[in-house]
């Protein structure tokens, strides 16, 4: 017996059969559509048991509304409203949810949840965030700088993670970082500013080994967590 990873991100387990004299497929983790990678594009979700599978998050729109209402999900959503950090941004909350892909991301095991969202709502790059471990009511801070991307709906077993929203799309919830509940609206924070020195010890004199990527904003980088607060 054999177990193959393939490129997409699929373990198919092989058996050999000595009469045909090769492998036969014994097994396979892709248990639906909503198990394809990515198949309804950036800030989609996919949702097995509805037709159509995949809607847009909260706040987003088909890019292509004429190959969307062709099942052609591939090129995903955009905002509705776009992002404006200099005057605030807000948090959606999705629950019961695969997280997504986490290619362009960043954890600090060390980090709370409010901790965690103010970090996220400083940095203008952040496009999520979430606990990085979910057992005993969750812990850790996990990060996303990139299009949020391959979510799914899951009935059992699913996570949550906030979504980076404009501060003026209508009627969306926003998770209040003094705790663990919601409320409806702007949440106004106080949002702290950091001398160039202080900076300069947090990313290691801004080096290359600690860049993460770059966004809208300009690079994005690791920091030591001791240094920035």
């Amino acid at each position: 017996m054999r177990l193959v990873l393939t490129p997409d991100g699929y373990s198919r387990r092989f058996t050999w059969t000595d009469q045909k004299n090769e492998w036969t497929l014994y097994s396979t983790t892709q248990k639906d559509d909503c198990d394809n990678y990515a198949i309804c594009g950036v800030y989609g979700i996919c949702k097995i048991d509805e037709s159509p599978k995949c809607e847009c998050m909260k706040g987003f729109r088909p890019k292509f509304q004429s190959n969307w209402d062709m099942a052609d999900w591939s090129k995903g959503c955009v905002r509705s409203t776009p992002l404006d950090c200099q005057k605030g941004d807000g948090f959606v909350k999705y629950s019961g949810v695969k997280l997504p892909d986490t290619r362009n991301s960043w954890f600090d095991e060390s980090m709370n949840l409010k901790e965690c969202a103010s970090l996220c709502l400083r940095n203008c790059s952040c496009t999520a965030y979430a606990n990085s471990d979910i057992r005993g009511g969750g812990s850790g801070c996990l990060l996303w700088f990139d299009d949020l991307i391959d979510i799914r709906d899951f009935t059992q077993n699913g996570q949550e993670f906030y979504a980076r929203m404009a501060a003026s799309e209508s009627g969306y919830m926003e998770h209040n970082i003094e705790g663990d509940e919601t409320n409806e609206g702007q949440e106004h924070l106080e949002i702290p500013l950091f001398d160039l020195d202080t900076l300069l010890n947090a990313t290691n004199n801004f080096s290359s080994d600690n860049k993460l990527g770059e966004g809208g904003f300009g690079p994005v980088y690791k920091i030591k967590c001791e240094a920035w607060y």
